[in-house]
């Protein structure tokens, strides 16, 4: 993807500099998609959590700030996998995430969890079950807000829920 007023003698040297990148790939067979290098085959799963995603976003059960704050957590998630140089701050994106989905996302009603896939998910995302998903999570994160981007929401106040 490009930018519609970029020159596309820049879009050229853009997408050779990341073929070259998605080559040195061990498996060769990857695609460079939002500044990640992903498998083919994982590229599924990956979208169709975007579409999750999306639909949780509609459904006003999540929203864009907290899918922002999903993406540093990402990020401070690969900064930690990083051998050198890292910053140990970086190694809190799990506490971090944990807390902002118990607190954001999570909806009980007498002592019930109202949304369990939702949260059930999102905590995949971390702890012994981290992996593919919070490596690649840029994806279907991207994917997903620039799907949303000029859309416009309602905010949830006070007098929208009494009328």
């Amino acid at each position: 993807m490009a930018h519609s007023k970029e020159p596309i003698k820049f879009s050229i040297n853009s997408t050779e500099l990341r073929l070259k990148d998605a080559k040195q790939e061990p498996h060769k067979n990857s695609l460079h998609l939002y500044e990640t290098i992903v498998q083919w085959d994982k590229l599924t799963d990956l979208l169709d959590f975007a579409d999750k995603l999306n639909n949780w976003l509609d459904q006003e059960e999540l929203t864009l700030q907290f899918l922002y704050r999903l993406l540093t957590y990402h990020q401070m998630y690969l900064e930690t996998l990083n051998k050198e140089n890292v910053n140990y701050r970086n190694f809190l994106y799990e506490s971090l995430l944990n807390y902002d989905i118990k607190r954001n996302i999570e909806k009980m009603k007498d002592n019930k969890l109202t949304n369990p896939e939702i949260v059930n998910k999102l905590r995949s995302l971390t702890g012994l079950e981290e992996g593919n998903t919070m490596k690649y999570l840029r994806i279907p994160l991207c994917h997903t807000i620039y799907k949303n981007r000029n859309k416009t929401r309602t905010i949830k106040t006070k007098e929208n829920k009494n009328v």
